[in-house]
């Protein structure tokens, strides 16, 4: 292929003519495995063939399942016995018990379609509930069970891993919608890598720093809400903060470029417990250093003199009688964004924690 005419094509392959292709997968437990049909998977985007977990991923499970079980399928589908009945399920992670404090070691996929009866891999409803509630628990209860990182929570070392395999040149970092987005033109939107600006909130310092606050100085009404935040604070990463076009605050130190909206206003509240006193304040006179002394971020007073000290002494107690904020009402489609945003860009701003 070439710039101007776009890849092309080297041969064309169906789904068929890959069933039983030998496999050697980056960190699996047995050298070699075959590639095997699934119903459910979707093939609105590359090949269709995907990793399968049977140990955590309820769909995986149930599917080598079938293909083990089910002699008229594998008679149908022209899939060898020899391509799914050796391989058992490898116990990847253990679960702390919090009644006792002892490990559960039963591999949660299969424990989870055991107590929901989920007979076939093409009942796509209890499938989905499963996995919810499977990955959920994997993710914040989950310790790893082998490899190098055996007895390390999967929280802790997911990104290792994940760096580990690219590093290594075993996987390549791979980004897409969480579900199926359609723009106003009627269009279907991918993920597109632009040269453009981000925000690290993957840094592992200032994400310790959020994690901490929510998971120890933190309440929320919602049990539900609250592991929807938690998980939002380890999986922001680096978010893509600007844009070209539209409506919004220009990018301080690149001004070609807008901040875009879920990532703009995220510390509005702060101007609010001044809004009623800056009123009389000239525009031009709002330097940095003046929110910095009125938003407690420096104890030194602007050198400009500008606005008047007791003004500023005035602001700056109205800041911190309102500051930290004690109630926060919004939709709980923000929290895997705006909100969660909000809190990095508190933390970023002011170190003192009780701000």
């Amino acid at each position: 292929g070439d710039e101007k005419n776009g890849p092309s094509s080297l041969m064309s392959k169906t789904g068929q003519d890959l069933v039983g292709l030998p496999l050697d997968a980056p960190l699996c437990q047995y050298e070699t495995i075959h590639v095997l049909p699934m119903f459910t998977i979707s093939m609105s985007k590359g090949t269709g063939v995907v990793t399968s977990v049977p140990a955590e991923a309820p769909d995986d499970y149930v599917c080598l399942r079938d293909w083990k079980t089910r002699s008229n399928w594998r008679e149908q589908y022209k899939v060898k016995e020899e391509w799914c009945a050796p391989f058992d399920v490898v116990d990847i992670l253990t679960f702390e018990d919090n009644e006792d404090n002892s490990a559960d070691s039963a591999a949660s996929a299969p424990s989870i379609c055991e107590q929901m009866k989920i007979g076939s891999h093409r009942e796509k409803d209890k499938l989905a509930a499963a996995k919810k509630d499977v990955y959920q628990k994997g993710f914040y209860s989950g310790i790893m069970n082998v490899g190098p990182y055996k007895g390390e929570k999967v929280a802790d070392v997911k990104t290792k891993i994940r760096d580990e395999l690219i590093e290594k040149g075993e996987a390549v970092a791979y980004f897409e919608p969480e579900s199926k987005v359609v723009a106003r033109s009627g269009d279907e939107c991918v993920v597109a890598l632009c040269e453009q600006w981000y925000l690290k909130y993957s840094d592992e310092a200032w994400t310790k720093r959020v994690r901490e606050h929510v998971e120890s100085d933190f309440e929320m009404f919602s049990d539900a809400s609250k592991n929807a935040l938690a998980h939002a604070v380890g999986w922001l990463g680096d978010w893509a903060c600007s844009r070209t076009f539209g409506l919004g605050t220009k990018l301080p130190w690149d001004e070609q470029w807008l901040i875009e909206s879920l990532s703009d206003s995220t510390i509005y509240m702060a101007y609010y417990t001044i809004a009623h006193l800056v009123e009389s304040v000239k525009a031009e006179d709002l330097t940095e250093e003046v929110f910095d002394y009125v938003f407690c971020i420096s104890e030194t007073l602007p050198k400009s003199g500008s606005v008047p000290k007791d003004l500023l002494v005035k602001m700056r107690k109205e800041f911190e009688y309102w500051y930290p904020v004690d109630l926060r009402c919004s939709g709980k489609d923000l929290i895997q964004n705006h909100l969660t945003m909000s809190l990095f860009n508190h933390a970023a701003v002011w170190e003192d924690s009780k701000l």
